[in-house]
């Protein structure tokens, strides 16, 4: 019986998948063909997630960057994951149909389009040319 007990312990305490935990630690510059995006990533991977209450982060800059550009947003591109910047993934959540919780997770990541930069442009935010999706 102890070891019954055990065993479902263990199945009830196994661990969520490594980008569920991981809150962005930066943004990445990611190209593909002629194109490339700025994105929130955690190391490098764009599996990561960012809250209301992130500040000073180069993720949520990348965030609120397509929210600006992308999904029309009046918002600041501070760094701070503020109440403007919840209520602008909002309303780019209702838009694709996911849960409006204002947080930036999976599936988010996977649904939101992205401004993209021709190579000359790599660095220049304002410079896009037009948005799309990146991540399958």
């Amino acid at each position: 019986l102890a070891a019954a007990v055990l065993a479902a312990a263990t199945v009830l305490v196994a661990p969520a998948p490594a980008f569920a935990a991981s809150t962005c630690d930066g943004g990445t510059w990611t190209g593909a063909g002629s194109y490339n995006w700025f994105l929130p990533t955690y190391h490098r991977s764009p599996y990561c997630n960012l809250r209301a209450g992130n500040f000073n982060n180069w993720g949520v800059v990348a965030l609120q960057n397509t929210l600006v550009r992308c999904y029309r947003q009046p918002i600041a591109i501070d760094g701070d994951f503020g109440a403007d910047t919840k209520f602008a993934l909002q309303q780019a959540q209702r838009i694709h149909q996911l849960p409006v919780n204002g947080d930036y997770v999976a599936p988010v990541v996977q649904r939101l389009r992205w401004p993209r930069y021709t190579a000359q442009n790599v660095g220049r935010l304002e410079a896009n040319d037009g948005c799309s999706y990146t991540i399958t």
